[in-house]
């Protein structure tokens, strides 16, 4: 009983943030997993950009000035 009610009243103090053991997270097969998915998926992004460079629609080399949201843009040195 004592046990329910101490956890009630940390439960009511606010969120405590547990001590995480840095080489307890270097040896999570879970965050492992997640690493890998992520820098495949960053590869294979990085993959799409090149091609779209080898065929002529590089990233910011045609001059174009973004303008917002509305997702319209001007080449540059011209009239808005």
């Amino acid at each position: 009983m004592q046990e329910l009610l101490a956890a009630e009243a940390a439960a009511k103090a606010g969120p405590s943030y547990a001590q995480v053991d840095v080489d307890d997270l270097l040896d999570d097969p879970e965050l492992e997993r997640l690493h890998a998915e992520r820098l495949a998926a960053m590869q294979r992004e990085a993959e799409k950009r090149a091609a779209m460079q080898r065929k002529g629609h590089g990233a910011g080399s045609q001059g174009w000035v973004w303008q917002g949201a509305e997702g319209r843009g001007t080449p540059e040195g011209m009239a808005r």
